[in-house]
């Protein structure tokens, strides 16, 4: 230990330095020591700090424990986390290739259980991937599930260059739980009479969507800001139907299109590298990136996916806390109001002059 070699150098030292004055004393009897004695023992002792506090530093480097922690200003956004291996499903129903990620901390295994087991129910087919993501900095919110979407993107970006082709990215978080009667493009959806594939929620609004050239359809989200609210506050809506997005709050379920990805990416890393404190929410960016690039965004009318768990791993404390609590297990997100401070945030995006 650094400690005690710096005492040993400061023992010898000194007596090194006893014993050169005794030799001279032995003799100069009648000499006394004088004031060159003090100052030079003065020296030793103060080189001998120096050369302890070196060694304390070189000990505590080499020995730090390397475990890993959330960074805070990652100078490479690609390195923070593994990528994942994605793999692609294909609707049997329009054809169109999808990859599947889920965000999850390590230790969620609960969550990730009751993920898995409802998506499994709800389209079999689906490959989804685990991409592990790290609990947020105390001052980073949502950081964790940033770098991980950071990580699935890049991911996605060298599988299509490892010539894999495919139409979407799935972006989930392990509390995504697809609503009860919905309708996905899985093969149990077969009428056993005809043969043919029932029709399915995903696809008729993926085929809306692509009319209409949009980059991203959230299938799940809340604190909706959408020109078509008040609209629909008085209409019967009937299942796979879309609705134009201009803001709204959560992640926890949106498919991306391939041909944005590489924008997407780069703007998250950006985001990635300021993020410094809480004033810049993570789900917050897409809405950025997409209003900028004058890219439509929509959501599912009615939602398809639920955000449904008692803890809020982003705020770091129990949803019954929160005021939106009442919008999880609803479907019909046009029946809550928009996010309150909406007309200055649809400034900021550029929706409004």
């Amino acid at each position: 230990p650094p400690q005690q070699t710096a005492t040993m150098i400061t023992i010898v030292t000194l007596q090194a330095q006893t014993n050169e004055h005794e030799d001279e004393g032995s003799s100069e009897q009648s000499q006394q020591p004088g004031m060159g004695l003090h100052i030079k023992t003065l020296w030793l002792v103060f080189c001998t700090i120096v050369f302890q506090g070196w060694i304390n530093i070189s000990y505590n480097w080499k020995h730090a424990d390397s475990s890993p922690r959330p960074p805070t200003s990652p100078p490479d956004a690609d390195s923070i986390l593994p990528h994942v291996n994605h793999r692609i499903t294909t609707s049997p129903v329009s054809g169109r290739r999808f990859l599947a990620t889920v965000m999850s901390l390590p230790q969620d295994s609960t969550r990730r259980q009751r993920f898995f087991q409802q998506w499994n129910e709800a389209w079999p087919e689906l490959n989804i991937v685990l991409q592990p993501t790290f609990k947020n900095h105390a001052n980073l919110r949502g950081y964790g599930v940033l770098a991980g979407t950071v990580s699935a993107i890049f991911a996605a970006l060298q599988f299509a260059q490892q010539q894999h082709d495919f139409d979407y990215l799935l972006l989930m978080e392990d509390d995504a739980i697809p609503f009860d009667n919905t309708a996905w493009p899985t093969t149990k959806a077969i009428n056993a009479t005809t043969s043919t594939m029932i029709d399915n929620d995903l696809d008729r609004m993926l085929d809306q969507v692509e009319a209409r050239n949009g980059g991203a359809l959230f299938l799940g989200a809340h604190g909706i800001i959408s020109p078509q609210q008040h609209q629909l506050e008085n209409q019967q809506v009937s299942n796979g139907t879309i609705s134009e997005l201009l803001f709204g709050f959560g992640n926890y379920a949106w498919l991306v299109h391939r041909k944005h990805l590489t924008g997407l990416y780069q703007h998250y890393v950006d985001d990635l590298s300021r993020k410094t404190n809480t004033a810049n929410p993570p789900d917050w960016g897409n809405h950025f990136f997409f209003a900028r690039n004058k890219i439509p965004e929509f959501v599912a009318t009615p939602l398809l996916v639920d955000h449904n768990s008692p803890y809020s791993n982003t705020m770091q404390r129990t949803r019954t806390a929160l005021t939106a609590k009442k919008w999880e297990g609803e479907r019909e997100w046009w029946r809550f109001p928009p996010y309150e401070g909406s007309q200055s945030l649809l400034k900021h995006l550029g929706h409004v002059q």
